[in-house]
């Protein structure tokens, strides 16, 4: 039985001493002071897993403050036929579609066909795997108190696992003047950066002449067509007359005058500050749009 105070004041009434104070004692019988007639309840609520079984036979409903399913290891769990005898707790009587620990490779102490817990572990399906070597079991260790079919996701194992592993460390770079050195030492590593990200295409050029051309860079072969060599191009993209290494006037028969949008050459192609010298760059462009708006001005 529990005692609530209860104080009852009126709506006039503004100070401590004019309030009502009146005990009102609660109990099974009484369930509140205000609504002795309610058909509302307590709800229990357990705290202990053990308790479930009591009190499903004798309450209609009561609320767990636990997951009920958060230490259920599925691992445990295994498909079966004989329903009378299977475990009263978890019973699989159906499956639909494919089951990832039985009809794919799977690491033995997870087989879904022989449970880790239940079947002797040297005991394998045609897809399990040894969880250490990573080869189809059985392994050359296979078998014994000490053998990895024993083997599962445990700081042991996974420690021979790492020792036996022939993978090892690979070397990131981040430094392009490091490629050469680690090319020499290394068999593989990993670039942080795009080795070609300041390559200028426009100064590489096609040759027959291998003895006499550059280190770095040598195109000796090509297939298909070339955008800077077999359709219009602009003369600073020229792949027969690079930009950087041949006269500026030189051009080949489908060189245009990036200013004009002519074939080359164009009337003022030659001159000192001609034509032939423009490229992609903020004077030029100024000089390229207002030429197309002097044209468009004539044309008006």
């Amino acid at each position: 039985m529990v005692n609530y105070i209860v104080i009852k004041s009126e709506r006039k009434m503004s100070s401590m001493s004019d309030k009502q104070i009146e005990t009102v004692r609660i109990g099974d019988s009484n369930l509140s002071p205000d609504l002795e007639d309610t058909p509302l309840r307590p709800i229990l609520c357990l705290k202990n897993r053990d308790e479930i079984k009591k009190f499903e036979e004798e309450e209609d409903c009561f609320i767990l403050e636990f997951d009920p399913y958060d230490v259920l290891d599925m691992s445990k769990a295994s498909l079966t036929d004989d329903v009378d005898h299977a475990e009263a707790d978890l019973c699989i009587i159906a499956e639909k579609g494919q089951v990832a620990c039985r009809d794919f490779p799977h690491p033995r102490h997870t087989c879904a066909k022989y449970p880790f817990e239940k079947t002797p572990h040297d005991n394998h399906c045609k897809l399990c795997y040894c969880y250490v070597c990573d080869l189809v079991a059985p392994c050359s260790k296979w078998a014994g108190s000490a053998g990895h079919c024993h083997a599962s996701n445990k700081e042991a194992w996974n420690n021979e696992k790492g020792q036996g592993t022939p993978l090892r460390s690979i070397l990131c770079l981040t430094n392009r003047d490091e490629i050469k050195k680690y090319e020499e030492e290394e068999d593989c590593f990993i670039l942080e950066f795009d080795p070609y990200d300041d390559l200028d295409m426009s100064k590489a050029s096609l040759t027959d002449d291998f003895d006499n051309a550059e280190a770095d860079l040598c195109i000796t072969a090509e297939k298909g067509k070339v955008a800077c060599k077999d359709y219009p191009h602009p003369r600073h993209t020229c792949a027969k007359y690079p930009f950087e290494k041949t006269l500026h006037d030189s051009h080949c028969k489908l060189c245009y005058c990036y200013v004009c949008d002519l074939a080359a050459p164009c009337s003022k192609w030659a001159w000192p500050s001609g034509h032939c010298h423009a490229f992609n760059n903020e004077a030029w462009n100024n000089e390229k749009n207002l030429r197309k708006n002097l044209v468009k001005t004539v044309e008006l």
